[in-house]
């Protein structure tokens, strides 16, 4: 698929910039209502993309924190282990 371009309509541009699409069919015409509730959902998906710029150094950091096992706390070890109320 080729890439949009911004000057294209926002469903356009999601449709195209999303993996959830992997089409090439054309959006059809749809009610003025419909396309600015779809216009706005678009501009919510392109938006909600985080951009997290870091250097290599910065970048393998980021990897093994989000490698690195976590170690509970002991009071949480505490909840998991008690049975909920309703399997009493």
């Amino acid at each position: 698929m080729e890439p949009a371009s911004n000057t294209a309509p926002p469903i356009h541009r999601a449709q195209a910039e999303s993996s959830k699409f992997q089409t090439n069919r054309y959006v059809p015409v749809l009610p003025l209502t419909v396309l600015r509730s779809s216009d706005a959902a678009a501009i919510e998906v392109l938006n909600e993309r985080p951009i997290i710029a870091l250097d290599d150094e910065a970048r393998n950091d980021f990897v093994a924190a989000l490698d690195a096992p976590v170690e509970l706390d002991p009071a949480v070890k505490a909840r998991y282990a008690r049975r909920p109320q309703w399997g009493r």
